[in-house]
């Protein structure tokens, strides 16, 4: 039980100083004063992290003491994600596959229209990507469907329903690997990109050709509820998905919008709403929100906003969620 205990104290410390170098460069004595551990301590794992190149050494500065310093960087080749989505928004299949490095710049991005996406396909694809970059550690796949423990549920792809596609992916590859809901990713890459601005969050997606979604976010964390299923509003009793697929003007499609987005208010309380998707347009916002100030106390309604594109919300997302299984795969799990 001791050299559990004192593994996860080391390995939580490792992540204390992995963070603050992923904020910022800093000295040993600045890491020190940020994480709160020791100078030993920090001198120690900044010593092995420049031996296995995570961090790079820089330039001395002087200290108060008068003896110069050394700044350590966090090397952003350390170690590259691999993030792709899938999609078939209107009846187009598409993949688009980023890699980025560790700190989040982006590196490539492509786009392949495969005939069927299922586990194959997207299989070929990242065989493809690590190929082409040997620094690939991680893997991230958002796809537009519930998903439970890395297996997808429900599902806009039909030949992905019922895959354990996590598992799929990391036993063929032997990397980390998430798999996460569109929306969910959309909503906690837009998050990180506003931090500071927000404590709670709900995007919502209104495509052509699909049912509506949403992505929330509460105290910075994605709410997936206990089986995934949280924000799955196209299954709320009124029968969005019909609503908004056979409406043919705003007249009907915003009480309808309207009513869908009271729902999520009353039981999330969201200080923002952002609104996208094929269906909307800048145009909408303002009518909206006067129908939502007739259904709510106006105190209690979010701020609306209309945004066209999400995707670098989304791989965004699916960078930061990849990014945290890399940093933790390596932690023992509870009882080892």
């Amino acid at each position: 039980m001791w050299v559990n205990t004192t593994t996860h104290v080391k390995l939580s410390n490792v992540e204390s100083v992995r963070t603050a170098l992923l904020e910022s460069a800093d000295t040993k004595i600045g890491l020190s004063r940020r994480t709160g551990l020791s100078f030993a301590t920090c001198a120690t794992i900044i010593r092995e992290m420049a031996t296995s190149g995570e961090v790079i050494p820089g330039e001395q500065v002087l200290t108060t003491g008068g003896r110069p310093s050394r700044v350590y960087h966090y090397n952003p080749h350390y170690a590259h994600i691999l993030g792709l989505y899938v999609s078939n928004a209107a009846g187009n299949n598409e993949i688009v596959c980023s890699t980025s490095t560790s700190i989040g710049d982006t590196i490539s991005r492509a786009a392949f229209s495969p005939v069927v996406i299922d586990c194959r396909a997207i299989e070929s694809i990242i065989t493809g990507a690590i190929e082409q970059d040997s620094k690939i550690k991680a893997i991230g796949i958002g796809v537009p469907g519930i998903v439970h423990r890395g297996a997808v549920g429900e599902c806009d792809v039909a030949d992905l329903r019922g895959v354990p596609l996590a598992e799929k992916i990391r036993e063929k590859f032997a990397l980390p690997t998430v798999v996460e809901n569109d929306m969910n990713l959309t909503a906690f890459g837009y998050y990180h990109r506003h931090a500071g601005e927000l404590d709670s969050l709900v995007v919502v997606i209104l495509p052509k050709g699909n049912g509506p979604g949403t992505g929330i976010i509460v105290d910075g964390k994605m709410l997936r509820g206990h089986s995934g299923f949280a924000g799955e509003v196209h299954s709320l009793p009124d029968d969005y998905n019909s609503i908004f697929q056979t409406a043919r003007d705003e007249e009907t499609l915003l009480p309808a919008l309207a009513k869908m987005l009271a729902t999520v208010i009353v039981m999330v309380n969201p200080q923002r709403i952002v609104l996208t998707g094929g269906l909307l347009h800048e145009g909408v916002v303002e009518p909206l929100v006067r129908i939502c100030h007739g259904l709510l106390p106006p105190q209690h309604c979010p701020e609306l906003v209309f945004q066209e594109d999400c995707g670098d919300e989304y791989l965004e997302g699916l960078r930061l969620k990849t990014h945290e299984s890399l940093r933790y795969h390596n932690r023992p799990a509870p009882g080892e």
